[in-house]
């Protein structure tokens, strides 16, 4: 049976969740569900757990009803039921939580209610100039949200406890929601209720695998498990997991603008430092759409993933509580076979982003 819980997400840096116009004029639910789906599968990245293109995924509804009919015949749980048919036909498992062709999915997020922090409503709207580049511009007031959010989620209660509640803690310890990360915006905090959230442990021994002719369950994984922590930057540019730099940390008499600011002019530095343009376009992006990166810089199809191409480097701000921020970067360029990639509408705005 589904449960509803009330979900409070608390913006650490601007959200900005773009339309195909470059527009935020909303807060939309499609736009938390795929960075949820898109965080999700990063950590199933970088703990070895398979992940497909799900619009390659679909589920054959016949096939499917008639293996859940026998199941059940044995009096399996529906919800073990569901997810052994679905293990038959190979869906992976963020298909099977987040949906795909045939499936719908077993998480639907509805009635967005935001409320801004009025003490922001003019906090910028500059350009950022730096040394040798373009410069990167900050979007304006009516571009952004800051503030908080509250959202209904609604889910089977056991996903939400073993898949939900682990995975709102990993992505507001490590990752970004909504775009312009590059700036260091989509950093949040999420709470139930009143309550923070703590689960660290993705409990995937409810879900099988297909093993050849058998099944068998996955196993339960701590969220830290995705994570290598590393003490210098380039260190970031290799690390094989989820890479975390910690910076600095400050008090709250430095504005996060501020720390925006040191974090984009240090990552610039670092970008024009690496000399093969392949691997500086890989690691720290690029909007150009004639280009082709090559992973591991092997020159192959095989290899080769289109531009434009998102950062692999991310600016990284974690509020400690009302008086202190630590901040550095995240490197998701370890997950190389991921292929993650942002489509980037160049327009006047746009080009000047350096991705």
């Amino acid at each position: 049976m589904n449960e509803v819980i009330k979900v409070n997400l608390e913006t650490i840096t601007p959200l900005w969740t773009g339309n195909a116009w470059g527009e935020n004029t909303e807060i939309k639910p499609q736009s938390i569900m795929g960075a949820l789906r898109f965080w999700f599968e990063v950590y199933c990245h970088a703990v070895g757990i398979p992940v497909k293109n799900y619009a390659d995924e679909e589920v054959k509804t016949g096939k499917f009803q008639e293996s859940l009919k026998s199941k059940l015949k044995k009096e399996i749980d529906l919800g073990e039921a569901e997810d052994m048919a679905l293990a038959e036909q190979d869906i992976s498992l963020s298909s099977r939580i987040f949906g795909c062709t045939g499936w719908k999915g077993q998480i639907k997020i509805q009635n967005i209610k935001t409320e801004k922090d009025k003490r922001f409503n003019n906090y910028w709207q500059d350009k950022l100039n730096i040394p040798g580049h373009k410069g990167w511009f900050f979007p304006k007031k009516d571009e952004w949200f800051f503030g908080n959010i509250e959202m209904s989620l609604i889910s089977k209660q056991e996903i939400i406890e073993d898949i939900i509640k682990p995975l709102f803690n990993f992505l507001q310890q490590y990752g970004v929601l909504g775009g312009k990360n590059n700036l260091g915006y989509g950093r949040v905090k999420f709470t139930i209720g009143k309550n923070n959230i703590k689960e660290n442990v993705f409990k995937f021994s409810h879900f099988r695998k297909r093993y050849k002719e058998n099944f068998i369950k996955f196993s339960d994984n701590s969220i830290s498990n995705a994570l290598e922590e590393v003490f210098d930057f380039t260190q970031l540019l290799n690390c094989k997991k989820i890479g975390l730099w910690k910076y600095k940390k400050c008090n709250n008499s430095v504005s996060f603008k501020s720390i925006m600011e040191s974090l984009i002019k240090y990552k610039a530095t670092q970008r024009v430092m690496q000399k093969n343009n392949n691997i500086r376009h890989y690691k720290f992006g690029s909007t150009a759409s004639n280009d082709k990166y090559y992973i591991n810089n092997l020159h192959d199809e095989a290899h080769k993933i289109p531009g434009p191409n998102a950062t692999k480097i991310i600016p990284w701000i974690n509020k400690i509580n009302d008086n202190n921020y630590e901040y550095g970067f995240i490197s998701l360029v370890g997950l190389q076979n991921f292929g993650i990639k942002m489509q980037v509408k160049v327009g006047m705005k746009e080009k000047n982003d350096e991705f």
